[in-house]
């Protein structure tokens, strides 16, 4: 089993942003590592310098309404009745 481990160096600048700095990174590198604008990214130290990772935030659990929330709008004429047919094979309920 083989592991392949790519690795590159970028060379940018650091750019004044009002009283901060600001890390300009191409868009190519961006795009790759889903960077955009408002992304969180931590700072580690290591041994050759400072890591750079985009952090992922935790998806919260989607949570669907009540029922009782999500019938406070339901109205009578909202009913379709269907008429499906008499049944067909062995799916009647006797």
């Amino acid at each position: 089993m083989y592991i392949l481990v790519y690795t590159f160096r970028i060379v940018t600048k650091m750019a004044k942003w009002g009283n901060s700095l600001a890390l300009r990174i191409p868009r190519d590198i961006a795009e790759r590592f889903r960077l955009y604008e408002g992304v969180r990214v931590a700072f580690r130290n290591t041994r050759s310098g400072a890591l750079i990772t985009a952090v992922r935030e935790k998806q919260t659990r989607r949570r669907f309404p009540a029922l009782k929330a999500a019938l406070a709008n339901f109205t009578s004429d909202m009913v379709e009745q269907v008429k499906w047919g008499g049944d067909v094979g062995k799916e009647g309920v006797r």
